[in-house]
């Protein structure tokens, strides 16, 4: 039978090459160009949701994101109530963090949260999933937000702090957030 023909058939060397030579040369480039890119993308994707950095902003409201080596916000944590309620509208995924620093304190200021009083403070505390927050990261982040406390006229003290492993093993164990946990720290 003819399916006793294919199943006998010899998968030598010969045949191997002889299957890559039914195919045009425009047809192994372009085979060879949608291999790389398929190989491409995937480390790609990994690249790109593989969290790099923690940064958590703490009024009463606390949010925490956490962003890629892109500086794009990947995963979003409320962590209490009040953050679920105002931030939960927002689109921060996707967004550079700078974009949703702006966001974070355009909704802390609609929301009562900031006003024109001497008593507001914003805790920013910056967490390095692989070596240490940089001085340049918060640099960067208290400068967005002084940035907003200039465009808003809004007197607001910002209060950066980088995170180190004890302090975030301490605001896990409590139930806190680490910008909390870094002011117990001071006080004791």
């Amino acid at each position: 039978t003819p399916l006793d023909n294919v199943i006998k058939e010899d998968y030598s060397e010969k045949s191997v090459f002889s299957f890559i030579k039914s195919f045009s040369p425009l047809e192994l480039i372009i085979s060879f160009v949608f291999v790389i890119a398929l190989i491409v993308g995937v480390v790609g994707i990994n690249a790109y949701n593989k969290p790099c950095e923690t940064v958590t902003i703490d009024v009463n409201p606390s949010i925490e994101l956490v962003i890629n080596r892109f500086d794009r916000v990947i995963e979003i944590n409320f962590n209490n109530d009040d953050a679920n309620e105002i931030y939960n509208d927002i689109k921060f995924k996707n967004k550079k963090i700078d974009v949703a620093l702006e966001k974070c304190y355009e909704s802390l200021l609609e929301n009562g949260y900031l006003d024109n009083e001497d008593s507001n403070m914003i805790i920013v505390s910056g967490y390095s999933h692989k070596d240490s927050f940089s001085d340049e990261k918060l640099g960067e982040l208290y400068n967005v937000l002084e940035d907003e406390n200039i465009k808003h006229n809004i007197k607001c003290s910002i209060e950066l702090n980088k995170v180190t492993e004890e302090m975030k093993k301490f605001a896990l164990d409590n139930n806190i957030t680490v910008g909390k946990a870094k002011v117990i720290d001071m006080i004791l």
